[in-house]
């Protein structure tokens, strides 16, 4: 074999790895944030189901903590919202990335607590 098939098959190669780990990067940020979103919900379950003032503070600032991360992934990507030069659209990035986190958290409260009303359910049956 000569040393240019050798190189193009060894760069080749290296592209695959390339797109590989940033399909696996992608996919991990991904289930990272499924399962910040899951805590979050679960925060706020908890924090429903028990009433307690300190436990909805909690599930309050894990939103919080939330949307600022979502944010800090906008400005990693060169989305610099503080930086855009309309107010409107600095307010509709915003805006859109904690409706978006709204949505799911919303979703995420309420299949966790059909989850977990099933369990306390079953669990009264088998008694």
């Amino acid at each position: 074999m000569d040393f240019q098939r050798f190189l193009e098959s060894t760069l080749a190669d290296e592209r695959s790895n390339i797109r590989s780990r940033s399909i696996r990067a992608l996919a991990n940020w991904l289930l990272n944030l499924f399962r910040n979103v899951v805590a979050v919900g679960f925060l706020f379950v908890v924090a429903h189901k028990s009433g307690r003032w300190y436990l909805n503070l909690l599930a309050w600032a894990g939103l919080g903590a939330l949307c600022i991360y979502l944010i800090s992934y906008l400005q990693k990507f060169r989305v610099h919202v503080s930086a855009l030069d309309s107010r409107w659209l600095r307010a509709l990035l915003t805006t859109s990335a904690v409706a978006v986190v709204g949505l799911l958290l919303i979703c995420v409260t309420l299949g966790l607590s059909v989850f977990v009303n099933e369990i306390a359910r079953v669990q009264i049956e088998a008694r």
